[in-house]
């Protein structure tokens, strides 16, 4: 019976060094949180946001809504937004059009790219733009996390099987 249970804690033990160490990517850190959009966008007209990346990966959260006057929401790289305003062929990253509200995240990569953010109303019907918008910058992370790492699973595994040695042994002088 006490061979089983030294078995049986040894075997255990071993189980987990089968796990691996969990390695983390990375966190989003907040570089600008709850900027606030509020502003009219009159009838045929449209209001934007320029902004120039300055880390390899970043994010926009935008959460909007424009009442019950349906618009549209386009991300541009620069030279499409430039092509887009002089009614030259333009293609956006993304476009929701004729919605009243929208969830959006956005991720870039690379460092010095120009996103422009645009709203445009194509009815002649004027209505306000309200909501807001959050950016987040990708933070890599070089360490491990500390789950199981190996020398506290080997030192749990020691004493699985020092607990059950000495547990046998004083049963055998009993």
């Amino acid at each position: 019976m006490k061979r089983k249970s030294v078995l049986v804690l040894a075997t255990i033990g071993l189980m987990f060094l089968l796990l691996p160490t969990v390695k983390a990517n990375g966190y989003w850190f907040p570089m600008e949180l709850n900027q606030v959009l509020n502003r009219p966008i009159l009838g045929l007209q449209h209001y934007h946001i320029t902004k120039t990346t300055s880390h390899d990966r970043e994010k926009f959260e935008f959460n909007w809504t424009s009442g019950v006057i349906a618009i549209n929401f386009y991300i541009f790289t620069e030279t499409n937004y430039l092509n887009w305003t002089q009614a030259q062929p333009s293609t956006p990253q993304i476009a929701v059009e004729d919605v009243t509200n929208d969830a959006t995240i956005f991720d870039t990569s690379g460092t010095n790219r120009t996103w422009v953010f645009v709203w445009h109303n194509p009815t002649i019907t004027s209505t306000q733009l309200i909501g807001m918008y959050e950016r987040y910058r990708w933070i890599e992370v070089e360490s491990q996390i500390p789950g199981f790492p190996w020398v506290a699973i080997l030192l749990g595994t020691l004493c699985a099987i020092t607990i059950g040695l000495l547990v046998r042994r004083r049963t055998r002088f009993e």
